[in-house]
Parts: C-alpha cells; structure tokens; sequence
C-alpha cells in the first residue's frame, strides 16, 4: 500500500511540486480524447501519455489526482521535467506486470512457454491490471523485452489497461495483427471506455525507436529504394 501522507493531510500540498513528483505516474489514452486539452500530455502517434499523482493505493485499486495544465502552471516546471520525474516515479508507484498470453489464460509458467512456443506473445500491464498499458512506456521495459527475445517488437494496444506484445516473427503478418485489433475494438469484448487505438506499434531492437509500423515500415522501403 502507498499512502501520499501529505496529501492526505492538507489536500492544499498538491500544488508543492517537491511533495508530490515522488508520487507521479503516467496513464495513457488515445491522443483525440477531449479531456487532453485541459492536461498536459506527450504525443506518440496516435497515444498520449498523462500525468497523475498518487494519493492512496492498494492492491485493488488507486485514488489518484490528475495533473491538469493549471497544476502544470503551478509547479512552475516544464512538460519535459515533469515527463522526466514521471519515468523515474510511476515503475516504483506502479509496478509493470509482464507475462506470456498462454501463462494468463491456461496459467502456463511462463518458462515453459517460452521454451515451447515458435511466435512468443506477452501481456504488458500492471501489478493493478488497471491502466496498465503505460507500462510499455516505463524505461528500459520494451528494451528487456527485445533483448530477452534477441528480436524487435510488434506492440498492440489492445486496452488502456494492456498491451500485447509480439516478438518479430517471419509467421507474424503486420496486417493480420492490424485486422485483429480493428475488430476487437469494435466488438463487445471492450467497452468505450477501455479503447486505447486501431494502429500496430514497433519497437526496433537496434535503434530502440518505438513508431507506428506503418511509419517504420516507410522507413524500411525508403531505405531499400535508395539502396539501388
């Protein structure tokens, strides 16, 4: 349990930027939702990466305040300080949780599946199974991940509560990955609330860069045309 006593105490303290930044942790929502023009926030494609404070946690849930542009004010910082101290805080206020799909489902250990399975799918989230999807966004997670699998990455955003994972696989087609989240966000498996994007992610293993496929994808073909 994480208790911001300082907050809980004189909720006035929420404009001290020093009481409150070990206490931040970052959510993520799709980039066109409406409430982003009163929050500062960080761009990447179609995600947004907000800003919160922790005021009281358990293991079953998180009472939390948001960092709104007149906090921001407050503070007296930039986007990127507070971007910056938000890296560093969320993976301590909120802990990643990484497993395989099939140790989640059929309660598999996850060592025996990595030793078993040709195409290798994670879940990213968190210890809350709540707003986990930011989680892709903690330092070095993706970079391990890559690492652990000696390939890049293909990054779903299944939920704002999750990503899936993909390790870069010959048997692994782009558009099929595209197709299958486009039909589940528009299924009732997810609820509004829970959307988070239509488009495929990769992180390239080498150049640690996290983009829209699509985007790397250019990159590779522009890549190939100036080769000849």
């Amino acid at each position: 349990m994480i208790i911001n006593k300082n907050l809980i105490a004189n909720i006035s303290n929420i404009t001290d930027y020093d009481l409150i930044k070990d206490y931040l942790f970052i959510r993520v929502c799709n980039l066109e939702q409406n409430e982003l023009k009163d929050m500062p926030h960080t761009a990447i494609g179609d995600l947004a990466i907000t800003y919160h404070i922790v005021i009281k946690s358990s293991d079953t849930q998180i009472c939390s305040a948001k960092i709104t542009n007149n906090l921001l004010n407050a503070y007296g910082i930039t986007l990127d300080q507070l971007h910056e101290d938000a890296m560093i805080s969320s993976p301590k206020m909120i802990p990643p949780h990484v497993q395989t799909l099939e140790s989640m489902i059929l309660g598999i250990p996850d060592e025996v599946v990595e030793s078993n399975s040709n195409v290798k799918m994670y879940i990213v989230t968190n210890e809350h199974n709540s707003d986990g999807a930011a989680s892709i966004f903690y330092p070095e997670l993706l970079n391990s991940l890559s690492a652990k699998l000696d390939s890049s990455l293909y990054v779903i955003p299944s939920s704002v509560d999750e990503c899936i994972v993909i390790a870069e696989n010959k048997n692994v087609k782009p558009k099929d990955l595209k197709e299958m989240l486009y039909i589940v966000n528009r299924s009732d498996a997810l609820s509004e609330d829970k959307f988070l994007s239509d488009t495929v992610y990769h992180y390239d293993k080498d150049t640690r860069l996290f983009e829209r496929y699509d985007d790397y994808q250019k990159m590779v073909n522009k890549n190939r045309f100036q080769c000849h």
